[in-house]
This record gives C-alpha cells, structure tokens and sequence, in this order.
C-alpha cells in the first residue's frame, strides 16, 4: 500500500511539474492573451513540448531495437522526426501556420512509416488520426478535411498495393484485404466525427472570444 500511494504521489508531483513548467513556457512566449490564435498557440505548445518530451521514451525504445536488429537507418529517421518536432516547438519566428502544418505533417509521416513498417497492428493509424485532430484544432475545418482526404488517400493506396501484391506485410495470413478496407471505413467514419465537431466547437469559440472582445471594446468606450 505504501509503495502505491508513493507511486501515486510520485506521478502527481511529476504532472504538476510538467503542467507548470508548460504554464510558465506559455508566459514566457507571451501566449496569455485572450484571442483565438493565442489560444492555439498555447495548445500547439502543449501538444508538440509534451510530445517532445514524452517522446524521449518511445525514441529511446526505438533505437534499442533497432541497434540490436542492426536496422540504423529506423533509428535515424526517428531521431530526424524527433529534431524536426523540437525545431517547430523552439523557432517560434517562423508563421504560426508553417509550424501547424509542420506538426500535422510529422504526425502524418509517422503514420505512413509505421505501416509501411508493421503494417495494419502496428500505430500507424493512431498517428493518421492524431494528425486530423491536431489540424482541426490549430487550423480549422476545411484543413481538417484535407487531411482526412489524405488519409483516405492512404487508405485507398495501401488497398491497391496490397490488391495488387506490391506489400506483403507479415500479418497478412491473419489480416485480408477486406478487413483493411472494413477498418479503413471506420476510421474515416471516426475521424470524420470528431475532426469536425472538434473544428466547429473551435471556431464557435472563436466566435465566442470575438464577440467578447466587442462588448469589452463597447464598455471601454
């Protein structure tokens, strides 16, 4: 029981720290006002620091395995991946929009190395459908849907390379083609939800920012 409780304590006290050292990032880029692209800004920074950081585990994980199946070149693009997420966290001269797609971008190419990589049981998808959600939350509805065509795109490429027998992915003996079209269907069924509700609740917020700002403007004056 001891030991549980020191363990709880132990992730509460890291969390906090994370959280406040989040919280004091965000001061110091100057991410406090109260508009819609502040706001994005503080949750680009949230997504891709903690992912930065958090990464550092999976990465590490990645080139264990990969030294010890004397595969280097997997651990150098993840290294490269890992680079290019730091570049987009720390560079903050370069448009807000750049960096977003950036970030969606690493997400997506994650994704796609992954199936290439494992196939249809390994994260890929997880990291298409993060990719989604991240654009409808920094960029907007009509982003989020380009991104859900490129993921359908994916989907249609991998069905005719695997219809075609270009890709033999170890699983296949257990994994059919009509089973990679039945989840591709039901990813783009889920993504579509919740990208798009996501887009809309943000820009209804921002509406929301915009006309506060007004009545305050009103008030001042």
């Amino acid at each position: 029981m001891r030991s549980s409780k020191t363990i709880n304590i132990s992730l509460g006290s890291f969390s906090a720290a994370i959280a406040r050292h989040l919280s004091a990032f965000a001061d110091r880029l100057g991410l406090r006002e109260n508009t819609l692209h502040a706001w994005r800004e503080k949750i680009f920074v949230a997504i891709f620091l903690s992912s930065s950081l958090l990464g550092l585990i999976p990465l590490y994980s990645t080139i264990k395995w990969g030294i010890q199946h004397h595969k280097v070149g997997i651990h150098f693009i993840y290294v490269g991946f890992f680079c290019w997420l730091m570049a987009i966290v720390i560079i903050r001269k370069l448009p807000f929009k750049f960096r977003a797609w950036n970030g969606i971008a690493i997400y997506f190419l994650l994704g796609l190395f992954s199936l290439i990589q494992i196939g249809p049981m390994g994260s890929g998808r997880l990291w298409l459908f993060g990719a989604a959600v991240i654009a409808s939350l920094l960029l907007g509805i009509w982003e989020s849907i380009i991104v859900l065509i490129s993921i359908t795109a994916v989907s249609v490429i991998f069905w005719y390379l695997l219809n075609s027998g270009v890709v033999a992915w170890n699983v296949m003996e257990n994994y059919s083609i009509g089973t990679w079209v039945a989840t591709s269907v039901t990813q783009f069924f889920l993504c579509g939800i919740v990208t798009i509700s996501l887009a809309v609740l943000v820009s209804s917020l921002g509406r929301i920012i915009t006309k506060e700002q007004l009545v305050t403007a009103d008030l001042r004056e």
